[in-house]
């Protein structure tokens, strides 16, 4: 079976022979660490910036829900007057049919029946 060998340069920076690593050199390479978890958790958090939050979202939703109740309340209320409204109108429409036109047009029959000498 072959033995693997470790490389020689891991984060760009090279590996003693013997394969031991020195103070320095672990340091070196904690920062380097260091500084890629930094880059990518300042990516992490960019892309997380761009999402929302559980709670935001039901809080919105519930809004939304609350301005449909609202907005439906209102079209019931607004239909119930147009209804009570076009009630009122046909009622006086036919209060004018009787009182005025009705009388006014038996009056004209009138007139031209005593005109013509039929009465």
């Amino acid at each position: 079976m072959p033995v693997l060998e470790r490389p020689r340069a891991y984060w760009g920076v090279s590996v003693p022979s013997n394969g031991e690593v020195t103070n320095a050199e672990l340091a070196r390479r904690l920062d380097a660490l260091s500084r890629d978890m930094t880059a990518d958790m300042a990516e992490i958090k960019s892309k997380l910036d761009a999402y929302v939050l559980r709670e935001v979202y039901q809080a919105d939703q519930r809004r939304r829900e609350d301005q449909i109740s609202t907005l439906t309340a209102q079209l019931a209320t607004e239909r119930a007057e147009r209804v009570s409204e076009l009630e009122r109108l046909r009622t006086n429409i036919r209060w004018w049919w009787t009182a005025v036109v009705v009388p006014i047009g038996a009056m004209i029959v009138n007139i031209l029946l005593q005109s013509r000498g039929g009465g």
